[in-house]
């Protein structure tokens, strides 16, 4: 195993780049899907070895067939995680979904990304789906919004801690729909660093270090700023419809020493609180949760909408549905990644949003990047949506120009 591990790959000396592999599993079914995406329009290759793989550059998407006979698959994932930029992975199964679910829980323990997993036969309508929602981020739709092969490692802290010194970090906007009609609602505000030779870092470039060094509440304040900002320039669209903007706090607030910190800085930015909605990612959460009941009930007072982030796993359980002043609760992608192809995994997602609607709050699943996603997600009764195939995160600019491309003016 660890001659296997210790396979060099050099990408000078690797043969040209094609974005899509389909990798493993019986020739024909690899070969079938390779078509599809080719007649699609997206470049695929099928390879029925690991050492094939090795001789190629990483592409963007891999999709790994787990049948008897083929690939050692669970060997391959652990090997993929060690390459720096990782592919994002589709799963295929003709052994049931409790194997795909397995595979794809394991896989994203260490970090990989799972676009979906689909039992076989393969729909391949919803496999290229899968795909275009992957490769739109790359694409020619919005040039100033792509973060080509984005590098997981993180900047050397001095590095990160100058650019956002130096204001390289800007609040990008992802577009959240009403699934009652496919209307903005709002808007989530994304932390994006503008990097003089790398162009756009997502936050696994710069987040850590800037939180390891104590700037997070630096980084929120940013991103506040950055959705009055925001407000002010749109809301001439949004009719009478009142659209909100979501800010992810980090767990590193100083709320203990200053429980009213938050409620000064929103009233600092004169920002109307009505328009504003905190999200608590599941890291805040393992942190001292009386403390943030009383920040959040605070920020529920003053008319601040308050989000739970990631709903589903680790931290983010149920208990935090009873314990903190929800008004809205976001669903993690995975649910409606299983929920494509598992009818078991379509009920849950359908029991979960029935729950937090009987508790009296909002509910919103993430990660709908394609249109059979979008209608899985308002078959189950989804209140709201987030995801590539509905909006990308972009530049205030591009946001305006995509508002006004919509026409959402009521």
């Amino acid at each position: 195993m660890s001659s296997f591990f210790s396979v060099a790959r050099s990408a000078g000396s690797q043969s040209a780049w094609t974005p899509v592999i389909v990798l493993g599993g019986d020739p024909a079914a690899g070969s079938i899907c390779a078509n599809a995406l080719n007649a699609a329009l997206l470049q695929t290759e099928y390879l029925t070895s690991l050492e094939a793989y090795l001789e190629r550059a990483t592409p963007q998407v891999l999709i790994l067939d787990i049948a008897p006979g083929s690939l050692d698959v669970c060997s391959v994932i652990q090997f993929i995680r060690r390459i720096e930029p990782a592919p994002a992975l589709i799963l295929l199964s003709a052994h049931g979904p409790s194997i795909l679910r397995s595979f794809a829980a394991n896989a994203k323990s260490i970090g990989l990304e799972i676009l979906g997993t689909l039992n076989k036969p393969v729909e391949l309508d919803t496999l290229v789906a899968l795909v275009q929602g992957r490769l739109r981020a790359f694409d020619t739709l919005a040039p100033a919004t792509v973060v080509a092969k984005i590098q997981p490692t993180p900047l050397p802290s001095s590095e990160a801690l100058d650019l956002f010194d130096a204001g390289a970090l800007e609040a990008y906007l992802q577009p959240k729909f009403r699934l009652s009609d496919l209307s903005i609602s709002g808007f989530e505000t994304l932390a994006r660093m503008n990097h003089p030779q790398l162009g756009v870092l997502a936050p696994g470039r710069f987040l850590a270090p800037l939180l390891e060094n104590g700037a997070g509440p630096a980084l929120t304040l940013q991103m506040l700023i950055g959705a009055a900002r925001s407000r002010a320039r749109l809301a001439r669209y949004q009719g009478d419809r009142a659209w909100q903007y979501a800010v992810n706090v980090t767990a590193d607030l100083p709320v203990q020493d200053n429980p009213d910190w938050l409620k000064l800085q929103v009233e600092s930015l004169g920002m109307d609180p009505a328009n504003l909605m905190i999200e608590i990612p599941e890291a805040t959460l393992s942190e001292d949760l009386l403390i943030w009941h009383r920040v959040l009930t605070q920020a529920r007072l003053m008319g601040i909408g308050v989000s739970l982030d990631d709903f589903g796993c680790q931290a983010a359980n149920l208990e935090r549905l009873l314990l903190l002043p929800l008004t809205e609760v976001k669903v993690d992608r995975m649910f409606l990644e299983h929920a494509m192809n598992d009818r078991d995994a379509r009920r849950l997602l359908g029991s979960i949003n029935r729950m937090i609607k009987d508790l009296g709050m909002l509910s919103v699943v993430e990660g709908v990047s394609s249109a059979d996603m979008l209608s899985l997600a308002i078959d189950a009764g989804f209140d709201y949506a987030q995801g590539f195939h509905l909006g990308l995160p972009l530049t205030l600019a591009e946001t305006e120009a995509f508002v006004i491309a919509r026409d959402e003016t009521v």
